[in-house]
């Protein structure tokens, strides 16, 4: 705690500037501004949006990949399910924009516990996330990452009856006696002065108390103690070994957010308010200096000619059309020295860009001092370098993602019962036994555009323009990538697989041609699966042309009209899929003249026409690969 009190000194100055603002040391008169400029708090609001989108504007917070090639379909509904279990059965959504405001507003790094609440849901229970106050976490001293530390502490603050209310602490009087805050520990750390902190080792409040979570790497795993600095030598619970493992390997359950990659350290990375904190002192002392000029510029002043005679000011009526007594005159106040708002904005661009997020609103001066707007192409090599620090600070960030989620997929093997349930479309989803372990390697699904949504939908919408209906691509991902780029909720409300797609129109396809047995012109709609629904009509004209020729002149006619019913249906299909689908639709045209050239484009509405010849192989000889058969 004494070799980091220069840090936390620090941290509570940073904490001050977002928030409040720093006050004015000392005030040139009496009533004069103390104003406070806020650049840190500006960067940092426009700054948390981009983690936040870049986390949660995903179809799916994590990617599953097996370790093991034959379980590739198992790990899809495993990232299902911890998606469902974390977007909407736990508080890690609020948790995150939690650790984002501390991480920019402190230090840089930021640490995020996650435990196993067995009593929510109804004793289902649930994933439960805390974002730690970087005061509030105490390394090994020299330490670097948490994994790789030996020990660690998190410092909880409870009141007495979050205390009394968790049955796995002490509940002895005299021991709560002794560790609650007050004049009693007040007194007890008067002797130890170096060593304690308020908030951290005791509480000047008779109604808070003080825990310390340790925890040390042993043989056996991390071993977790907890008792108060005010009692250390009685524990306030049972010592216990914490048995989490991932791949085989002890997990505890911390994990740290850094907000850049620099210096080895714990206490190394800088958040943005440090970043733009003397950008911001000194824009509020020119913006203070601005006040205090304009209080003495605004305020009517007057001098009178030294031959005039003395005048009682007292006598002097200000108004609206007063005329002055004879050698008074106003006092011209001089400009100042010089331009205090150009200063200003120049230090708000400074910190803006050292935050890497500029301000478009800020203008510059040319060497004329004239005020100018910068030129597109200015303004598109900020925007690039912007975009490009961002996405720096996305991919750091996103290291740390996943390890969040290995350690929830690990607690949700271990305490999430057998049945691990999500949803999808409102459909009730149960994991299977084959994806219920942790042989995979799991990261975020994140994009480097993420925090980008314009930018993501533009390219999202250029690759379907391109991509749509190439049998060389998955159209399924292409589809699901093309609406999670707007938005994730709409691929489970409007997306249907194609399988699926292809069994509803397949189905439908048979109710349309019983309509067209029975000579009803039946309508080809565009949108439709023509390659799969002209298949499906070849087959019911072979099936037609096998079966025994009518007997009577009505039965006949009714064959008759079916078959012109059914070429017409055909040359529907043909025709749309060609405005539709230009090249997949010429191998089906090229197969159709092939059978017969005057029917491949099927007859004319209304006019009769005989069964088309099936080849002898059935319709696969139409050409059953490239109809996708």
């Amino acid at each position: 705690l004494h070799s980091r009190s220069g840090w936390e000194t620090r941290n509570r100055l940073w904490y001050e500037m977002r928030h409040d603002g720093r006050p004015r040391a000392r005030k040139p008169f009496k009533g004069a501004a103390d104003l406070h400029m806020p650049i840190a708090d500006n960067a940092v609001e426009k700054l948390k949006p981009f983690y936040i989108n870049a986390v949660f504007s995903r179809q799916q917070l994590a990617s599953f990949t097996p370790l093991l090639a034959e379980q590739g379909e198992a790990s899809a509904d495993a990232a299902q399910c911890l998606d469902w279990k974390l977007r909407k059965e736990s508080n890690y959504p609020m948790a995150m924009a939690q650790v984002v405001d501390l991480m920019l507003t402190y230090s840089g790094k930021v640490c995020l516990k996650l435990r196993w609440d067995a009593k929510a849901r109804g004793d289902k229970g649930k994933l439960v996330f805390e974002a730690i106050d970087p005061l509030m976490f105490i390394p090994q001293k020299g330490g670097d990452c948490i994994d790789e530390m030996d020990y660690f502490a998190h410092v909880k603050q409870l009141t007495v009856a979050q205390y009394q209310r968790e049955k796995i602490y002490n509940q002895d009087p005299s021991l709560l006696a002794r560790i609650r805050g007050g004049d009693t520990q007040r007194e007890h750390w008067k002797a130890q002065e170096k060593a304690s902190q308020e908030g951290i080792t005791w509480s000047a409040n008779d109604e808070e108390i003080i825990l310390w979570e340790t925890y040390e790497r042993v043989a056996e795993g991390w071993r977790v103690k907890t008792y108060s600095p005010s009692a250390p030598d009685e524990a306030v619970r049972d010592t216990f070994i914490l048995g989490w493992e991932w791949q085989g390997e002890p997990m505890q359950p911390f994990t740290e957010f850094f907000i850049e990659i620099g210096e080895k350290g714990f206490y190394a990375p800088r958040g943005v308010v440090e970043k733009v904190a003397a950008f911001e002192t000194y824009a509020t002392k020119l913006w203070n200096q601005q006040a205090d000029w304009l209080e003495y510029a605004a305020k009517p002043l007057f001098t009178r000619d030294k031959d005039a005679a003395l005048i009682n000011a007292a006598n002097i009526t200000m108004g609206t059309g007063q005329v002055l007594p004879p050698g008074v005159m106003p006092a011209q106040m001089p400009a100042p020295p010089f331009k205090l708002e150009e200063e200003i904005q120049k230090a708000r661009q400074l910190a803006e860009e050292s935050a890497q997020v500029p301000d478009f609103g800020a203008q510059n001066a040319d060497q004329q001092g004239k005020q100018d707007t910068r030129t597109a192409t200015e303004w598109n090599y900020i925007g690039s370098f912007a975009s490009q620090g961002i996405q720096y600070k996305s991919w750091v960030s996103s290291l740390s993602e996943g390890q969040v989620y290995r350690k929830a997929w690990a607690l949700l093997l271990r305490f999430g019962g057998e049945e691990l349930e999500s949803f999808a479309a409102k459909e009730r989803k149960v994991l299977p036994a084959t994806a219920r372990h942790d042989n995979y390697l799991i990261e975020p699904d994140a994009q480097p555009d993420a925090w980008n949504k314009k930018e993501r939908v533009q390219r999202s919408f250029a690759r379907f323009q391109l991509l749509r209906g190439d049998p060389r691509i998955d159209q399924d991902a292409l589809y699901t990538d093309f609406l999670s780029s707007d938005d994730p909720r709409l691929v489970k409300k409007l997306y249907l697989p194609t399988k699926q797609k292809a069994a509803n129109e397949a189905e439908d396809e048979a109710m349309e041609i019983a309509i067209l047995m029975e000579g009803f012109p039946a309508q080809a709609m565009p949108g439709e699966n023509h390659q799969l629904r002209i298949q499906l009509l070849m087959g019911k004209l072979q099936q037609l042309s096998m079966m025994p020729p009518p007997e009577t002149p009505a039965e006949m006619g009714a064959a008759q009209l079916a078959r012109q019913r059914l070429h017409e249906h055909v040359a529907m299909h043909v025709q749309l899929m060609q405005q539709e689908n230009p090249q997949g639709a010429k191998p089906i045209v090229s197969a159709l003249e092939a059978l017969d050239p005057a029917q491949a484009a099927g007859p004319a509405p209304g006019a009769g026409g005989g069964p088309m010849a099936m080849p002898p192989g059935g319709p696969d000889a139409m050409g059953g690969e490239a109809m996708g058969v």
